[in-house]
């Protein structure tokens, strides 16, 4: 299988399509479109007030774990991740604009996801 096929909007190895041996990168007409990977991939590549806008559209849910990471970043650009409460922390993402999911749904798994997420955010930021 061929590998290493590059995104025509940012140049990079696209994550966006998972081939039949799973591997990132194969080729796509033996490849199926991950989401999640397209999803990187787009974001890499769009200035982030289109990303807010598509974000808006789409509405956030508890599985978006990066864009709710980035959100929170452009949000609290200042606040370091690691000193935030989980508690607190579910109630800034159930308040971001474009969250449309059930604050219910949330865990302590996701909470820890979402943070992590943010803390690569706000480290590669800093």
């Amino acid at each position: 299988m061929a590998t290493g096929w590059r995104c025509t909007a940012s140049g990079n190895r696209c994550p966006g399509w998972v081939g039949a041996s799973g591997a990132p990168g194969a080729d796509p007409r033996r490849a199926s479109l991950d989401p999640t990977g397209l999803w990187k991939c787009l974001r890499a590549a769009l200035p982030r007030a289109a990303l807010a806008i598509l974000n808006d559209m789409a509405g956030l849910t508890w599985e978006q774990i990066d864009n709710i990471a980035l959100e929170l970043y452009d949000t609290r650009p200042d606040v370091d991740p690691l000193t935030v409460r989980f508690t607190d922390l579910h109630k800034w993402i159930t308040e971001l604009p474009g969250f449309s999911d059930d604050p219910a749904k949330s865990s302590e798994g996701k909470l820890e996801a979402i943070q992590m997420a943010w803390l690569e955010e706000y480290q590669d930021n800093q």
